[in-house]
């Protein structure tokens, strides 16, 4: 009896930790370097509208960065993870990088 009540306790346990690993998003940034980093959330704010405004004053200090390795490094402080490098431009002078970061969905605006 005590081993059926052990198991059903473990199996609810690990039902709901199922379900609240469903309530997370992918957001996607872009920085471009050149000689200084540009980054971009996107135009439309909606789209990455996040609760904690002080995560936005966090991203904005990427432009005042002025290499790919200073930003690799920030970024990835912030826990972004890199998807794709490319390099534009003459001698590939222009790095494009993209980055995405999970939120749960609870650290979001509602629309």
């Amino acid at each position: 009896m005590k081993k059926t009540i052990l198991l059903l306790v473990i199996l609810i346990i690990l039902l709901v930790g199922f379900a609240s690993a469903q309530n997370k998003i992918d957001k996607y940034c872009q920085v471009v370097v050149f000689a200084k980093a540009r980054i971009s959330i996107g135009d439309i704010k909606q789209l990455f509208a996040l609760k904690d405004t002080s995560e936005y004053e966090k991203l904005k200090l990427v432009n005042r960065l002025k290499n790919t390795i200073d930003v690799l490094n920030y970024m990835s402080k912030l826990g972004w993870t890199v998807v794709n490098i490319h390099a534009n431009g003459v001698a590939n002078s222009v790095e494009v990088l993209y980055f995405k970061k999970q939120y749960d969905t609870t650290e979001l605006q509602e629309d």
